[in-house]
This record gives structure tokens, C-alpha cells and sequence, in this order.
């Protein structure tokens, strides 16, 4: 089988407060929506489309690496909170519905916990970074991974470009 015209987007939105000279901690809502086309190739099948969102809602902490009186050059951070995939895509996170999907369980997989690595640099107001996060998530709104072969189901990477105001 195979995979094609895939289409991805990350989102974060994040409520900083400073908490030193070089540092931010608050609470995010961030994570990606993306759709693909599953086919098969010994099969007369011609594929069908998925969509999913994934989501982690938690506590951010942001932190200057070698400037100890401004938040600017490189820094590290991550994300820690409740991760869940929603099945459909919500662009950018932003649609009233996915609080109802969030609580229906048809519409969602298992809650489980989420992390997310992030280094950058920080230019003041722009920061350019990339991310790598996992998310664990079991059956029954437990937190585990299943099998050690599903850990690469549940990681992602990616590059961001983010604005702070």
C-alpha cells in the first residue's frame, strides 16, 4: 500500500507569562491536522482519504540557553499535557466543534499524555525552531504505548515559525 498527497499543518497557542529575565511558562493548545490518501496497490482499491487532528493541551515552559537577561538567541522548551487525535481536520485548531469531538469518544481516539522537545532561536518577537513531540496513548484512556512497534506511530517532527505578542 502507500500513502500520497499528504497535507499537514501545526498550530500552537500559547498564554506566557515571564518568569525571569529569560524565561516564559504558561499554557498551550497546540498541535497539527493533516489528511492523507491510503491506497492499496494489490487491490483494485483506488484509496480513500483520512483526517485526523492531533491535539495536546498543557503546561509550556520556554527558556533562553546562553543570554541570561533577555529571552533572545537560542532557547529550549517543551510541552507536557493530555494528547488526543481527533478523526477530521480542524485547520489551525480553530472550530467550536472540536470541544464536542474532544468529549465524544467516537470522534476521538483514547486520551493519553503528550510531550513535545522544542529548540530554537529567538530573534525577540520571532522565533524559528523545530519540534519533535510523542504521544502515549493506550486503549482505554490509559497512558502506555502498546507495543514497542507502535512508538513510531507516535512521534512527529516539525519546523516553526511563531510570533510572540
Amino acid at each position: 500500500g502507500g500513502r500520497d498527497s499528504e497535507t499537514m499543518l501545526s498550530f500552537k497557542y500559547a498564554f506566557l507569562n515571564k518568569s525571569s529575565k529569560n524565561s516564559y511558562s504558561g499554557y498551550s493548545f497546540s498541535g497539527y491536522s493533516q489528511s492523507y490518501r491510503d491506497y492499496n496497490w494489490w487491490t483494485d482499491d483506488d484509496g480513500y482519504t483520512r483526517k485526523n487532528t492531533n491535539i495536546l493541551i498543557g503546561y509550556t515552559k520556554l527558556q533562553a540557553i546562553t543570554n541570561k537577561n533577555d529571552f533572545k538567541g537560542p532557547y529550549y522548551g517543551y510541552d507536557i499535557g493530555l494528547a488526543v487525535k481527533l478523526y477530521d481536520e480542524y485547520l489551525l485548531g480553530l472550530n467550536p466543534s472540536i470541544i464536542g469531538d474532544f468529549l465524544d469518544s467516537k470522534k476521538r481516539n483514547e486520551i493519553g499524555l503528550g510531550v513535545r522537545l522544542e529548540v530554537g532561536y529567538s530573534m525577540g518577537e520571532v522565533l524559528v525552531s523545530s519540534k519533535m513531540g510523542i504521544d502515549l496513548i493506550g486503549n482505554s484512556d490509559l497512558i502506555f504505548i502498546d507495543e514497542m512497534d507502535d512508538l513510531d506511530d507516535h512521534i512527529e517532527f516539525s519546523i516553526n515559525v511563531s510570533y510572540k505578542f
